[in-house]
């Protein structure tokens, strides 16, 4: 069965922002994978998309679209995004892909996987803690 990846808002706008293939590069680590996206993910995103200043906004608004595109699982959860992907990461022990510090922090303190990225543009497990 193909490992579940939380994949948090920093994640879901790095295709645009950085222009990287998490896509792809997630498909070279782990061979397969279903991608899973919080409802608080979703708001956050809406509120960036609708708020957020300069390109931010541009960058959210494609990645509601992306999650649409690739049909990830979408899963309900309550509470701020990095919150409900914290609880649910240690409640399924499903990987997180983010490039937020503190969310990584938090993940490692619990012995819970996290992919960031690394040099070169390149996702890498526990990246996001170095």
């Amino acid at each position: 069965m193909a490992p579940a990846i939380i994949l948090d808002s920093s994640a879901l706008m790095i295709p645009f922002q950085l222009h990287v293939d998490f896509d792809r590069e997630l498909k070279r680590l782990l061979g397969s994978y279903t991608g899973v996206v919080l409802t608080p993910v979703i708001k956050e995103l809406d509120t960036l998309s609708e708020f957020g200043k300069g390109k931010i906004r541009l960058y959210a608004k494609a990645a509601l679209d992306y999650i649409k595109q690739k049909r990830f699982k979408i899963v309900e959860a309550q509470g701020e995004a990095d919150d409900a992907i914290f609880e649910f990461a240690l409640k399924s022990n499903a990987i997180t892909l983010t490039l937020d510090k503190e969310l990584c922090k938090r993940l490692k303190k619990e012995n819970r996987k996290a992919i960031g990225l690394g040099k070169g543009k390149a996702l890498k497990f526990e990246a996001c803690q170095t």
